[in-house]
């Protein structure tokens, strides 16, 4: 049971850092296109897309160690997700920003979104077998 909990608090661990950099890598890249005058709603796609891609890769290499998986069912499962997430954020995003800063708009968004796409990733998209993730702990 030990190794379980020791099991999780490093995936969970793992996933925040990974979450991190992906978030960072969508604000940054979503305030540099909105710095540059493109639509709030245009530039939270396509900064949310970039950072979706990188998330994926951090996540199915380090973070759930899922690399035995099928990567396109992982990726469908995975994109299925983001859809959600950025249907979510993009219209948080583009009705938030009707009223304040679409930077705090994008903050909004993220605080929304994050939960969930934690939730679908730990549960839909990087699921292994119980027995392989009792045998290694460093891979739950």
């Amino acid at each position: 049971m030990r190794t379980v909990l020791t099991s999780l608090a490093g995936s969970g661990a793992r996933f925040a850092s990974v979450g991190a950099i992906a978030t960072l890598l969508d604000a940054c890249l979503f305030l540099l296109l909105a710095e540059l005058g493109t639509d709030p709603g245009l530039s939270n796609v396509v900064s949310y897309a970039v950072a979706a891609a990188v998330n994926f890769w951090l996540n199915r290499e380090w973070t759930f160690a899922a690399r035995e998986g099928a990567v396109l069912a992982q990726a469908l499962r995975f994109a299925i997700m983001v859809l959600i997430g950025l249907t979510l954020s993009t219209a948080i995003v583009a009705e938030a920003s009707l009223l304040i800063a679409p930077a705090i708009a994008k903050l909004l968004a993220i605080a929304a979104v994050l939960p969930v796409n934690y939730t679908v990733a730990r549960l839909l998209v990087f699921q292994r077998p119980a027995r392989a993730a009792l045998a290694d702990p460093r891979r739950e």
